[in-house]
């Protein structure tokens, strides 16, 4: 893999590094939807502690590729999401930061300035992957 993009990604099945629901405006879904996202997707308890599953548990990030993290100001994510990004960038991991304002969480894949930024992204990773 050259380069990968991450787009409001589900990061902490702990759900310990939420934002504070009281402080996010026009968020679009409700920390009990979450963790009903992750039981659903990961069913056995122990399964949410696995690194694939919970990437800011993991210590071997070095060596990933390039990543661009993409967060969304009206998301309870964004905070994981950009602390994942600074534990990529402490393991040296090329990476790039976005928080789109004035987004959701489920707006965020169809936003166009952040599909520009993928766009951009995967234009000059690719073409330097060559």
């Amino acid at each position: 893999m050259s380069a990968q993009a991450l787009l409001a990604p589900l990061l902490d099945p702990s759900m310990t590094r939420l934002a504070d629901e009281r402080k996010v405006l026009c968020h679009d879904f409700e920390a009990c939807e979450c963790a009903q996202w992750y039981r659903a997707y990961l069913p056995n308890p122990s399964q949410r502690l696995h690194p694939y599953a919970a990437p800011l548990e993991s210590r071997r990030l070095h060596g990933l590729p390039p990543v661009l993290i993409a967060s969304a100001e009206h998301d309870l994510l964004h905070i994981e999401a950009e602390k994942y990004a600074s534990e990529l960038i402490a393991a040296g991991v090329p990476t790039e930061v976005m928080r789109h304002c004035k987004t959701s969480h489920q707006a965020l894949a169809a936003h166009p300035d952040a599909l520009a930024d993928v766009v951009a992204f995967f234009k000059k990773r690719l073409t330097r992957a060559r």
